[in-house]
């Protein structure tokens, strides 16, 4: 066969092979990830893929659909309690994603669970974001909606009676303007972080994150939904599995060890120094 044959073969091939991926592709490269980087994962086997935060803005509704809802938890803002309640702020703030980051991985919202701070109505959010500072986040704290919560709570268990610093986690939204519906203390789970210095508090912090993301302890629990209008309609339960959150408060091995090596004087340094950043106040 001559050259030119050749040529001509090749040319209509290369033609072809185009047409078909184009074909498969939907017709237009605008279907094309743009970053190759990011994995997409929209998967619905009920897995948290990642823990975001958020700000709950005066009595503003909280989205429904997350996998997993928690609150950070101030009932009090006492000198006594302040060194607990500025790390909690600033792990908050430097150590769990904002919900806005999560936008880029396209991971649907049933795989996320979600982290929220209650603030006054009215706040900036935009700015909390942009200065990151634990000074602006406990300023704009909303007390009454902890403060509610907390105090229901104590009613059905004691161990709420000295939580005023911590993390407070349940299947499906907290709604304060309706805490009539006894909340099933079973499916609640709680991380008291009173009186903690802010090492530890950075610590169980990180513990928390990875707890409820790695899917590696998991419960599932029947818990009951739409609570909001539950005056009007029967109460709905719907199964989910949840992560197990007990005993982050204890020390692990990984932890003993550092304490230990710490104590001696080692070059190890200690957790803390990981909340160290510029661009967290």
């Amino acid at each position: 066969m001559k050259k030119i044959d050749w040529i001509v073969i090749s040319f209509a091939l290369i033609i072809l092979a185009g047409c078909a991926t184009r074909h498969a592709g939907g017709g237009s490269s605008a279907n094309a990830p743009q970053n190759q980087n990011i994995q997409v994962k929209k998967g619905k086997d009920g897995k948290i893929r990642i823990l975001v935060r958020d700000f709950i803005v005066g009595n503003r509704s909280q989205f429904p659909f997350y996998r997993y809802y928690s609150y950070l938890i101030f009932t009090e803002k006492t000198d006594s309690n302040m060194e607990s309640i500025k790390a909690a702020a600033k792990a908050y703030l430097c150590k769990i994603q904002d919900v806005s980051d999560a936008d880029d991985l396209k991971i649907r919202k049933e795989n996320m669970a979600i982290f929220y701070a209650p603030v006054r109505k009215g706040t900036d959010v935009n700015r909390l974001n942009a200065n990151m500072s634990s000074v602006d986040l406990i300023n704009d704290y909303n007390l009454a909606f902890s403060q509610t919560l907390v105090n229901h709570l104590k009613h059905n268990n004691s161990i709420f009676n000295n939580f005023r610093v911590g993390i407070i986690s349940y299947p499906v939204p907290l709604n304060i303007n309706n805490l009539n519906n006894s909340i099933d203390l079973e499916n609640l789970q709680s991380i008291n972080l009173t009186n903690k210095n802010s090492e530890k508090i950075f610590q169980i912090v990180r513990k928390f994150k990875t707890a409820v993301t790695n899917n590696y302890k998991f419960k599932e629990v029947e818990v009951a939904v739409n609570l909001e209008d539950s005056y009007r309609k029967p109460l709905k339960f719907v199964k989910k599995k949840v992560p197990v959150l007990d005993e982050l408060s204890e020390d692990d091995f990984v932890e003993k060890y550092r304490r230990i090596v710490s104590f001696l004087g080692s070059w190890v340094s200690p957790a803390s120094a990981e909340a160290s950043t510029n661009t967290c106040l």
